[in-house]
């Protein structure tokens, strides 16, 4: 679990009872359906229980075409400084994290191959980024959903046949076809809360192949108290 400054707990916390809020008013008025707020309730909570990028990314117009609508027209509706917060934040804790998997990967002669799961394209890139800024280009390769498949067909092959090339940054582009057998150890900035993805994320790894390989190590890197996502965790 990774320490977060209160304030940005509490930036979070903000975040989500406002829109919990917003979506009971909507629900009583008739202008949302009680299933349709669950929906959009459940992909604010998911981005509060990754790396704070994945908030900031809601006021990207073009991002938002993966986002609820209900979510999406609440961020665009309201002046929310709580984003405002978390901004000022962000390039601090995002060197945070990259050290803490630099200690967990790079910094560990052991593990040969680690992958990073997240969700969403703007929190890999940024995660990679950081990685690359703190040890080298040719450590660090990335599948995310913003390139091209051969870029990203090249990214997955340099880090399998390239022993330098240690670590790889995925979002959910890596979710189904992708084979990750020769991992031995997958961490998680974040988990979907749909049980399905997250299996698919975890099979990415742990395959069967004819060559028999020890089950796949997992860590999940909790982001603070945040109390969904700990919730989710340990259930």
């Amino acid at each position: 679990r990774l320490g977060i400054p209160d304030h940005l707990v509490e930036a979070q916390n903000t975040l989500l009872g406002g829109f919990r809020q917003h979506l009971l008013e909507a629900v009583e008025s008739g202008r949302g359906e009680t299933a349709e707020a669950v929906s959009a309730f459940r992909d604010l909570a998911e981005r509060c229980g990754s790396p704070p990028r994945a908030l900031l990314s809601l006021r990207n117009s073009l991002d938002g075409r993966d986002d609820h609508p209900l979510l999406r027209s609440w961020i665009g509706d309201g002046e929310l400084s709580e984003l405002d917060t978390i901004e000022m934040e962000i390039e601090e804790f995002e060197g945070v994290i990259a050290n803490y998997l630099r200690d967990i990967t790079l910094a560990v002669p052991t593990v040969k191959k680690a992958v990073v799961f997240t969700m969403y394209d703007e929190v890999a890139q940024a995660t990679a980024t950081s990685l690359v800024n703190l040890w080298s280009e040719e450590r660090i390769a990335r599948h995310v959903a913003s390139a091209d498949a051969s870029s990203n067909s090249d990214q997955l092959n340099r880090w399998l046949h390239t022993n330098d090339c240690k670590v790889l940054v995925c979002d959910h582009s890596a979710e189904e076809g992708v084979n990750l057998q020769f991992a031995d150890l997958l961490i998680h900035l974040d988990l979907p809360w749909q049980i399905p993805r997250l299996e698919q994320r975890i099979g990415r790894c742990d395959r069967f192949v004819e060559k028999r390989l020890p089950p796949i190590m997992s860590k999940v890197v909790l982001m603070g108290d945040q109390p969904h996502a700990v919730a989710w965790c340990e259930f």
